[in-house]
């Protein structure tokens, strides 16, 4: 982006997309099957601070599946707060203290994706009751541990990074592969979120429907099932010349220029 920015005839132009960035706790596995556990490791990552030092402002700290744009995104939802002391007594609450984790995070593949899972594993290894290592893999390693299901005898990395694109505007496509206990491949076990979401496939009314959406996604940042993050920035570095303006669902589409 500097080097864009001191260019002449070039410009950067961003946009919050749809794309959001977070860690999956898989919950059929210790220490991830608790509750306290699971909103500790959210209160022990500051999400806001990655996003300002990590990815230099181009992001959004996030506390549900969706981003702003998103069919259902519930907008009353806040990002967890940095609350290191509340993570500590959180974990002490969920039997877990002392508990040694690790953190497999993928480099390349999102913007600045090691350094962000590193950051958030520091966050979360400065708590006096959890250590946190990281584990830096080839995307694919990622992959196939976010189709593995949950069965604990397939689960190799409970605890990774993932991003996921919501390119049907829908909040349905953020959640369902993820938290519909009818999906093989989901990565977390919780009857009433997946109710929730099944109940809202089943509704026709449209306002209705979002309403239902926005209460799944509330359910979902209480349940804590993947550490919150951010959504992702789409950044382009594009000649001043092209009357361009960039999309949220990371599409490019040549016959939208000028």
């Amino acid at each position: 982006v500097p080097t864009i920015n001191e260019a002449g005839g070039v410009e950067i132009r961003d946009i919050t997309s749809f794309r959001t960035v977070f860690l999956p706790m898989k919950n059929t596995v210790e220490p991830f099957d608790s509750l306290e556990f699971r909103q500790a490791m959210n209160h022990a990552v500051d999400n806001e601070e990655i996003v300002e030092t990590v990815l230099s402002g181009f992001g959004e700290a996030r506390g549900q599946p969706v981003s702003p744009g998103i069919n259902g995104y519930n907008p009353d939802v806040e990002p967890y707060e940095h609350d290191p002391e509340l993570a500590e007594d959180l974990v002490d609450q969920s039997g877990y203290a002392g508990a040694e984790i690790e953190l497999t995070v993928p480099s390349g593949r999102y913007l600045n994706d090691e350094e962000v899972g590193r950051t958030a594993a520091d966050q979360i290894d400065s708590l006096d009751n959890v250590s946190c290592d990281v584990n830096v893999v080839e995307f694919p390693v990622v992959s196939d541990e976010n189709s593995a299901g949950v069965d604990p005898d397939d689960i190799e990395h409970p605890f990774y990074m993932i991003g996921w694109g919501v390119i049907t505007g829908d909040t349905d496509y953020g959640v369902n592969g993820f938290f519909n206990q009818d999906i093989p491949t989901r990565t977390f076990d919780d009857e009433e979120l997946s109710n929730a979401i099944q109940d809202s496939q089943q509704i026709e009314d449209p306002d209705a429907r979002r309403e239902q959406l926005e209460e799944v996604n509330q359910l979902a940042h209480e349940k804590a099932p993947w550490v919150f993050l951010h959504t992702q920035e789409s950044i382009y570095g594009v000649n001043e010349d092209i009357q361009w303006t960039p999309r949220e669902d990371e599409s490019i589409f040549i016959w939208e220029m000028g």
